[in-house]
């Protein structure tokens, strides 16, 4: 009977040891469980997703959104002071009265008048003496002196080589000003410019301002003598002497414009690609065949392959079997030179029988020929040709540009340039703005940076009446912008929309969140219990 109950003792004892046996298994087991899935939370969610947001984190710089939005409702003004001087002051004070009224409705133009007392060399002197009297021009841009003056002229307002125009006493107030407006101060061409920009469609009537090439920091002169023929014609020419002769005193006075490096060339055995139409004893190329002309000799040139825009000056030197040979124009009037807008111009030179059958040299006046490139050159710059104009006093200074020319040129560079890094900055500000995942890095935002300020400095020196300061901050605020509108890390490969993204990663992350994400409830419960289990051995303890 005793044996019997240490038996049954026995066999209770061994099934309560092997229950907590397996008590104890499954405690591991859950622990071991539910430390893997702790491992996976603390690798996917404390580690992973913080690591992964911070590798596709988008570098975005400082970019000045508000103060680009605020040069939109900024618009150019250009001082410009009038110093007006007649011999009787009642007439001077009718003309200012009168021109203070007319240019009132200029949008452009803010003009201030000063009435000055005539001065005493202005007596019996002609207007070229009056020319040659230094102290009695004013030599700030943005000045110009009215003269009364007595002179024999068919028109009653004519301007020299200074900021000096002259008008006879019974000239109109309205005489001047058309003349200030259309000589000087160019306010329609200036208009015009600020519709091509702002408006990429826009097409001009104006002759002037088709020609006129684009706003750049540098350009290329390439200047090509294109000789098919050398074996019969031997043609006598230095480019580089005469170029640095003709061209040099020229681009002296554009330093502050653009920076212009000159190129030189030969080319042989080379055609015009068109045949010329007899009349009478001489060959004709109709204005129409110039595009057919120019687009097979611009392969050769090469200018398609350079870094900064070209200008081109051709110099053909015409076939014997075609010699003498002239362009025909739109008029139908014969021209040994055309323009192209925005390319720029080919001359013929004609050689004749001493040249072609007994290989004299063809020797040329450089003045002759160096004379119609250099205006050719001055109309692709924009401004006016006023060899023809008998409002303009001929200059005897015909290489350079006179000191009113240049003022009006500084103010068409200064409006275009300010417009279009405006438009440009207003297109990257729009841009960044509306694609978050667009890279700014801090180069493009200095850039910005820079542009802004110096658009805001261009303004302030045009509200001082500083010509100078205002085209070169102008110039900096329009390198600035076109640098960062087309800086290459503006294209990095975040660049594409949020729900393309999304597309990407949910297929590959999701999945395997979705189990992490679960069995945060059960790590919770398990933490809970463990703390338990300890709290309650402190107590028995």
């Amino acid at each position: 009977m005793t044996a019997t109950v240490d038996d049954s003792s026995s066999l209770e004892s061994d099934v309560a040891d092997e229950s907590d046996i397996k008590e104890d298994t499954s405690i591991d087991d859950e622990d071991e469980r539910m430390w893997a899935a702790l491992s996976f939370v603390v690798i996917l969610i404390i580690i992973g997703l913080p690591l992964w947001w911070k590798m596709t984190e988008v570098e975005r710089s400082y970019f000045p959104y508000d103060e680009i939005s605020n040069l939109k409702y900024e618009n150019v003004t250009f001082p410009f002071t009038v110093c007006l001087s007649t011999i009787h002051p009642n007439l001077g004070i009718q003309m200012q009265n009168s021109l203070r009224k007319l240019f009132s409705q200029s949008n452009l133009f803010t003009v201030n008048f000063q009435l000055l007392s005539s001065p005493s060399e202005v007596q019996n002197k002609s207007i070229h003496d009056l020319e040659d009297i230094e102290k009695l021009h004013v030599d700030k841009p943005n000045f110009l002196l009215l003269l009364e003056a007595s002179f024999s002229s068919n028109n009653n307002v004519i301007i020299g080589r200074h900021r000096t125009a002259y008008f006879k006493r019974e000239t109109l107030p309205t005489e001047i000003y058309d003349f200030l407006q259309e000589v000087v101060l160019h306010e329609k061409i200036l208009i015009e410019s600020i519709r091509a920009v702002t408006h990429p469609g826009y097409t001009s009537e104006n002759l002037d301002f088709l020609r006129k090439m684009r706003p750049h920091p540098k350009y290329d002169i390439i200047f090509t003598v294109v000789n098919p023929e050398p074996e019969s014609i031997k043609f006598d020419w230095n480019s580089a002497i005469i170029l640095e002769q003709f061209f040099r005193p020229l681009l002296n006075q554009l330093h502050l414009l653009s920076e212009f490096r000159i190129k030189s060339q030969w080319l042989y055995f080379v055609n015009l690609q068109q045949i010329p139409r007899k009349v009478d004893d001489h060959f004709v190329l109709h204005h129409k065949q110039v595009p057919h002309i120019i687009t097979p000799l611009e392969k050769k040139i090469g200018s398609g392959v350079a870094k900064n825009p070209c200008i081109n000056f051709v110099l053909y030197v015409t076939k014997c079997e075609h010699s003498p040979m002239v362009f025909v124009d739109h008029r139908n009037k014969p021209t040994s030179a055309v323009l192209s807008a925005r390319w720029g111009a080919v001359q013929l030179i004609n050689p004749n029988s001493s040249h072609c059958v007994e290989h004299q040299p063809l020797k040329i006046n450089p003045n002759k020929v160096m004379k119609v490139f250099l205006s050719q050159f001055k109309t692709l710059l924009g401004l006016s040709d006023f060899s023809f104009n008998t409002n303009v006093i001929p200059s005897k200074f015909g290489k350079q540009i006179l000191p009113w020319e240049m003022d009006g040129l500084y103010r068409m560079r200064i409006l275009e340039q300010f417009i279009s890094s405006r438009i440009t900055l207003t297109s990257l500000s729009q841009l960044l703005g509306e694609i978050s995942n667009i890279v700014i890095t801090n180069e493009v935002g200095n850039a910005v940076l820079e542009a802004v300020i110096t658009a805001k400095k261009t303004l302030k020196s045009l509200q001082d009446g500083l010509l100078v300061d205002a085209l070169n901050f102008s110039t900096k605020s329009f390198i600035h912008s076109e640098f960062a509108f087309t800086h290459p890390s503006l294209l990095a490969l975040l660049y594409f929309p949020d729900d393309q993204k999304y597309a990407v990663y949910i297929p590959l992350y999701l999945p395997v969140m979705i189990p992490v994400l679960l069995s945060l409830k059960n790590i919770y419960n398990w933490l809970k219990r463990k703390y338990r289990g300890k709290e309650s051995k402190k107590k028995e303890e």
